[in-house]
């Protein structure tokens, strides 16, 4: 999994045709419980990229996070769907159409 800043997202999400992107923070007992799950969907179904939304605080506004975890699918740039908070994977990955 990549961790995207400031600087990469962007470009990051306008070049793959399908992305995952897992809005996050270290604090946040959901998002770690979620780790696990993420990792596995990244080699077995759709490349997952991370934010810290700590550190990387105006991507976490312009994208309009309030609550971790976030999972926000982006096709070609464009976001299609979004699921708040820790879910089991195969709700994920029925919730996301993955």
């Amino acid at each position: 999994m990549i961790d995207l800043t400031e600087q990469t997202f962007n470009e990051y999400i306008n070049s793959q045709e399908r992305v995952l992107v897992d809005f996050w923070a270290t604090w946040c007992e959901p998002c770690r419980a979620m780790a696990p799950i993420l990792e596995d969907l990244n080699k077995e179904t759709i490349t997952v990229a991370k934010v810290d939304v700590d550190s990387q605080i105006n991507i976490a506004k312009a994208q309009g996070i309030r609550s971790m975890p976030t999972l926000v699918l982006y096709e070609n740039g464009v976001e299609v769907n979004r699921l708040v908070g820790a879910r089991p994977k195969n709700i994920v990955v029925e919730e996301l159409g993955l």
